[in-house]
């Protein structure tokens, strides 16, 4: 059987199993050491059919770097052969550094990946996509509008803009005079334009690109048509006016006495860039008059990506730390006390937003003209190259504007600061080239300026991009940043750029801080019991969940295990401010917050999911009056957000996640992570990625705590939940009573032997019928499923789940329980500990944490197991317990020895959350 027929049967498979359920592994898949073949099928096939195809992918680099980055002892890459500049030679960016798993991330040409896999210093490449569930219909309404309320023709009121202004046809003298103009008319009532004369008429250029259906609405009065040949024609182009397709006819004989609607259908014409023309009969009698009252264009778009394919991929937004992707850490890092940040996201049609923890100096200052924030060559618009809302629009529509010297300047002290970042996102919308806008920062009240960098304005970009510099050496108190243009327009159609989410995070000493936690709450003290200012009133409580486990008798005895002094990092959807998450004093115990997802700059979760989760983890009830509390209610968060607002995910954003934990556990006291996913194809742990970043975690005195999955008992349990050493958590369903022996396992709680030979989960624990922090009422879970939301005496702000999610959940907050009675435990001895003293329950063990802190025994789980074949130091396996988990030597991992051509890098894809109302988002 030749190689060509085997790629191409494996590409299908793969194909379809990132648009279908998740797949089991094929009992006959074998996995050899010393494979040559270093691209996925799935991306060969991509190489040979569309090789001009830019892709996404990870590249697993020959023993390069350890897994934090340092030196190693491979010869076989050199500087001038980097994976970097080998990258970059066939047209490719590299986008993050993976080296928690000795890889990057990159986006090249197809045929760029097959010329990288020939390269000896390159184990694996691999796709790095994201997964849509096929019924998706998560969309927005948008508007394209202009009512001629100004004497003008680049007039906008709907929530997108033009692509152009309008342009004259048959006469080019403006919109003043003519026989057409914008004129008032019925009685001066309304303004519009009007049209007369024979062969008279406007268009416009409309972008419909990402639009998934479009209606075109017109208000209109036809006066003195006296017969059928005086009409108005209204016709469309999909080919820049190539070729015109006629909508309908306005014809007479009429005499419109009032203003009249019609309504004509654009979805076949949903291009980059459509056309509408209105013009009239080149039989027009003279006395006639059309006047067009307003023009609509209404249409449907997705809210993140066009509709998909079935294996669509599709790039991260990406920003970088210090401006370039080797240094990439994060996209957003706040810490409470340590940092704070000015910014504006221009949520209102303003030049003075301050959406930061601390103000800029003064408004938006515009250069070359004084128009204010709506009007101009420089303006605040509602449009959908915005990524949501606003944001601040340079450029204009029409050849011969000069725009040299056009912009905006602003001002920030940053005075007592050690660091500082300047971070937002752009979007190109240019139709012709000679015009750039140059971004550059002054420390001297703006008397000479340094440029950072410059955008041409050449060409169109899908999305938006985060871009971010390191400004630490501008520092002082009067700092600006300056973007101005330069350059003229060479045609009709508009060259824009957008801007947006424009933020300077600064540190500042000790002394000089300002708490980045802008949200206070009367309500956020805890009920406590009379005469015991640490004790928590349970009387109110009614989440049975925290007592069926006896978290709740944990938490007043004289120790008071509350979860103090322990952080939990949620590796989730985000997690949204909420004053269940605040301290007594309206501190936040998010004490950092890291998003690998794309450039949000507020606590962010607009999918509501890593809201909830944190919730059960840590939830301290303040805003119910103490009836929904959660497992530890005084432990500190760390928001790792890795999926966006619908839930899913990537491999290499995950990856990324579990990464920055582990370079900041000692920070911020990190020492339990919670993952409520999983991913969409079975397949060993040994040749899981995702896994063997977790082993590492584990083997750095990290507890794990993962969900079982919501595949119920078909036997397949999925990346991470097969792997033996972390804690795999089950659900069961406490039937709304405290006591369990009503309790019975939930049927969507995943179990049975992993493709290795082990029993998960490992432990069960409440995950049904969960009440937890709601993230907003427009997050998508709540909009998708309002009959969850919980209504209290304050408005809703909480929400009902199910799911092997919530499980972990209620297991991670437990953990840190335990980890604060004894903070010197292992992850084995916590295993251990809490698998050991759970309750007997069927064929599964039942957490009891109230058990577990009162035992004594040190002993260690996972003695005997291999670690992650991705992790053997050379040919022979290393077996847990013949070592020291602290003397793990990482330096000698020999990456040489994996069998990377059997390694499927899939999509992350959210399946832990079980409803009983339809699908989780639409």
């Amino acid at each position: 059987m030749g190689k060509a027929f085997i790629y191409s049967m494996l590409a299908s498979i793969l194909v379809l199993s990132l648009a279908l359920p998740p797949l089991p592994l094929l009992a006959n898949t074998s996995y050899s050491i010393g494979s040559h073949d270093a691209l996925h099928p799935m991306l060969a096939q991509i190489a040979i059919e569309q090789p001009n195809r830019i892709i996404p992918i990870i590249i697993q680099k020959v023993n390069q770097t350890n897994h934090l980055g340092g030196p190693s002892t491979s010869v076989r890459e050199t500087t001038s052969n980097s994976i970097t500049e080998q990258v970059r030679k066939v047209g490719g960016t590299v986008l993050r550094d993976l080296s928690i798993i000795n890889a990057v991330t990159a986006k090249v040409p197809a045929h760029g990946a097959l010329a990288l896999s020939q390269l000896p210093s390159v184990r694996w490449i691999s796709p790095d996509a994201q997964v849509f569930k096929q019924n998706t219909s998560h969309t927005q309404q948008l508007q394209i509008s202009d009512d001629f309320q100004m004497l003008t023709y680049d007039g906008s009121s709907g929530t997108t803009e033009w692509a152009s202004s309008w342009s004259e046809l048959g006469e080019s003298d403006g919109p003043d005079v003519g026989d057409a103009v914008v004129t008032r008319f019925l009685a001066g009532s309304t303004q519009g334009i009007r049209l007369q004369n024979r062969s008279i008429g406007i268009m416009r250029s409309v972008d419909l690109s990402s639009s998934m259906n479009a209606q075109l609405t017109i208000s209109y009065r036809r006066k003195n048509f006296e017969a059928a040949s005086d009409y108005i024609a209204i016709e469309a182009s999909s080919d820049n006016g190539q070729q015109w397709v006629e909508l309908g006819r306005l014809a007479g004989p009429v005499n419109d006495p009032e203003v009249v609607d019609a309504h004509f259908d654009l979805t076949p014409y949903g291009t980059d860039l459509a056309i509408l023309r209105f013009v009239t009969s080149n039989t027009l009698n003279q006395r006639a008059k059309f006047y067009l009252d307003s023009v609509n264009v209404h249409y449907a778009a997705p809210v993140t990506a066009p509709a998909q394919r079935s294996f669509q991929m599709y790039l991260p937004l990406t920003s970088y730390e210090n401006g370039s992707p080797e240094s990439d850490e994060t996209v957003m890092v706040q810490a409470a006390t340590l940092k704070n940040y000015v910014s504006d996201d221009f949520a209102s049609i303003s030049l003075a937003g301050n959406g930061g923890s601390y103000d800029w100096a003064g408004e938006w200052q515009e250069l070359g003209e004084s128009n204010g924030a709506t009007r101009g060559q420089v303006k605040v618009v509602s449009s959908n190259k915005c990524q949501a809302g606003n944001c601040l629009r340079i450029g204009a529509n029409s050849s011969g504007v000069n725009l040299t010297n056009r912009g905006v300047i602003r001002e920030v002290n940053l005075s007592g600061s050690t660091s500082a970042t300047l971070s937002f996102d752009y979007r190109r919308h240019a139709f012709s080239g000679l015009v750039s806008v140059a971004l550059s920062v002054s420390n001297n009240g703006g008397t000479s300026w340094n440029t950072l960098a410059t955008y041409a304005l050449n060409s169109r970009d899908k999305v938006q991009t985060a871009q971010s510099f390191d400004i630490s050496a501008y520092i002082a108190e009067s700092t600006h940043i300056r973007f101005m243009a330069s350059g003229t327009l060479s045609s009709n159609v508009g060259t824009f750029l957008y801007l947006d989410n424009i933020q300077i995070d600064f540190n500042q000493l000790a002394n000089d801080s300002v708490t980045n936690t802008k949200t206070t709450s009367a309500d956020s003290d805890l009920q406590v019991i009379s005469g015991c200012t640490s004790c928590i009133d349970v009387s109110r409580n009614v989440n049975s969940y925290v007592e069926a486990i006896g978290a709740t008798d944990l938490w007043n005895e004289p120790s008071k295990i509350q979860g103090q002094d322990v952080a939990v990092a949620i590796v989730d959807s985000g997690i949204a401010e909420h004053s269940d998450l605040l301290n007594p004093d309206g501190s936040s115990r998010v004490i950092a917050r890291v998003d690998f997802v794309g450039g949000q700059k507020i606590a962010d979760d607009f999918y509501g999911h890593g809201t909830h989760v944190a919730g059960i983890v840590g939830g301290n009830g303040s805003q119910s009056d103490g009836a929904h509390i959660g497992v530890a209610p005084k432990v500190n968060l760390v928001d790792v957000k890795v999926t966006d607002d619908c839930g899913a995910g990537k491999t290499s954003d995950v990856i990324a996640g579990i990464q920055w934990i582990l370079e900041h556990k000692d920070v911020y006291k990190i020492r339990v992570a919670n993952l409520s996913l999983n991913s969409s194809l079975a397949e060993p742990y040994h040749l899981s990625p995702l896994n063997a970043a977790l082993e590492i975690l584990w083997f750095n005195g990290i507890v794990v705590v993962v969900s079982a999955g919501n595949n119920g008992n078909d036997g397949i349990l999925y990346p991470p939940a097969n792997d033996p050493f972390v804690i795999t958590t089950g659900a069961v369903d406490t039937n709304g009573t405290t006591s369990t022996s009503d309790d019975f396992l939930a049927p969507f709680s995943a179990s049975g032997k992993t493709q290795d030979g082990f029993t998960k989960p490992d432990l069960i624990a409440p995950g049904a019928d969960i009440i937890s922090t709601l993230a907003g009422d427009d997050s998508n879970l709540a909009l998708n499923h309002p009959a969850h939301a919980v209504s209290g005496a304050y408005g809703n702000h909480y929400f009902r789940m199910s799911g092997t999610s919530m499980a972990s959940g209620v297991a991670a907050g437990a953990v840190a329980l335990l980890l604060q009675s004894e903070p010197s435990l292992t992850p084995d001895q916590v295993k251990f500990r809490i698998t050991e003293t759970a309750n007997s329950f069927l064929d599964s063990k039942y957490l009891n944490i109230y058990q577990a802190v009162h035992k004594s025994t040190t002993e260690s789980a996972n003695l005997g197991l291999r670690i992650n074949q991705l992790l053997w130091s050379g040919s022979d396996p290393v077996t847990w317990g013949s070592v020291n988990w602290n003397s793990v030597n990482w330096n000698s991992v020999n990456w040489n020895s994996v069998n990377w051509s059997s390694v499927n890098w899939s999509s992350v894809n959210w399946s832990s959350t079980s409803w009983d109302d339809g699908p989780q988002c639409q």
